[in-house]
């Protein structure tokens, strides 16, 4: 996962001045737009081919991690970057259809054959555990468990009661390009 660029950028503290605080949150905002797009920009220019299509994933309205406005805007401002700037074509994939990408993939069903859950209805830990049974299928077990963190394993981050940022993303975003290949 070479293309893996993690960066950490502080949280706001509230202002007690409205103007203040919503000012400080949007200069977060472009600070963290403003480095996805320098590393789309790297991405792209470093790329062998010539990239014409960006896909992501679509907002899921049950997240609770970071305010929802926050979450449209910075969307919208990369969604606009990726069609004016890029010229490229973008592909919004909603999380369902992402999750029912995923088991297809790595289980040739609909269903996880071990829960019986319909895969447009996994959740984070179904997806980690797809991610692992994927990477075992083919061979990248030792990558996939080197990226879950320094000094955490698989087994740690499973047993947990809510998988971590950013790894609940990275899965996604993993089974995204994933999914995307094989299209």
């Amino acid at each position: 996962m070479e293309f893996l660029n993690t960066k950490v950028f502080p949280s706001v503290k509230k202002n007690p001045n409205y103007s203040t605080d919503q000012n400080l949150k949007l200069q977060r905002i472009l600070s963290i737009t403003n480095a996805i797009k320098e590393d789309i920009l790297h991405f792209v220019s470093n790329s062998q081919t010539n990239v014409s299509e960006v896909v992501i994933e679509g907002y899921s309205f049950g997240s609770s991690s970071v305010s929802f406005n926050e979450l449209v805007c910075m969307g919208s401002l990369l969604r606009a970057f990726v069609i004016e700037e890029l010229k490229c074509k973008l592909t919004i994939v909603s999380p369902g259809a992402l999750k029912l990408a995923t088991c297809k993939l790595v289980y040739n069903q609909k269903k996880d054959p071990i829960t019986k859950l319909s895969g447009g209805r996994f959740k984070k830990h179904d997806m980690l555990r797809a991610c692992k049974t994927y990477a075992l299928k083919n061979n990248q077990f030792n990558e996939f468990d080197n990226w879950l963190k320094a000094g955490e394993n698989y087994s740690s981050n499973y047993n947990m009661k809510s998988i971590p940022t950013p790894i609940e993303d990275i899965v996604d975003a993993f089974f995204l390009l994933e999914t995307t290949k094989q299209k």
